[in-house]
């Protein structure tokens, strides 16, 4: 069922419902399954609020995420950009395919930050190179990677599943679990 996110008491609940697992959860770093499912389970990952008119309603569901854990917050976030994007600038086939995954619990997010010394790019078809910074990395199942074809920056899904992860350098305050690492 689907939230209705105008509603101050369910916004509420839904930052307490989210907040319950936090503290525990960014102490060991692990990915925040309870709050990503929580979102989930209000129809949120299927259908976040990113048409036209709906600007009020994101940012109070934002707000509201984010105060029950910061960690769900910049992933949500990072989902809501990835479906606004599709929805912006897919085809229509596009847009249908991605709501389908999101429809199926899928997670998406961008993933934009090359690495300096090995940018992502097109060769022969296939992706090679490297990002930086795929927040939610770890339950995010699609991202949007940039790359730079013909003096132009193009957006391409991929699939997330299984790609190498170097977490060696990510070990923020408080946010541990956003997870943003580097990946090839």
């Amino acid at each position: 069922m689907r939230l209705e996110i105008d509603s101050d008491r369910r916004l509420q609940a839904l930052t307490r419902a989210i907040a319950q697992h936090e503290a525990a959860r960014d102490a060991n770093g692990a990915h925040p399954k309870q709050g990503i499912a929580e979102l989930d389970a209000l129809g949120l990952l299927a259908d976040p609020p990113v048409r036209a008119g709906a600007m009020r309603s994101l940012l109070a569901l934002l707000a509201a995420v984010g105060r029950g854990d910061l960690s769900v917050g910049r992933i949500f976030e990072g989902h809501v950009n990835a479906c606004w994007l599709i929805e912006e600038y897919g085809t229509a086939a596009q847009r249908k395919q991605y709501r389908d995954i999101a429809g199926q619990s899928g997670l998406f997010g961008v993933w934009n930050t090359d690495a300096p010394d090995d940018p992502l790019r097109l060769e022969g078809g296939r992706l090679v190179g490297k990002k930086n910074f795929a927040t939610g990395v770890d339950g995010m199942s699609h991202a949007i990677v940039t790359i730079t074809e013909d003096c132009a920056r193009r957006m391409i899904v991929v699939p997330t599943g299984g790609r190498p992860v170097d977490r060696s350098w990510w070990r923020p305050l408080g946010m541990r679990a956003s997870e943003a690492t580097s990946s090839t």
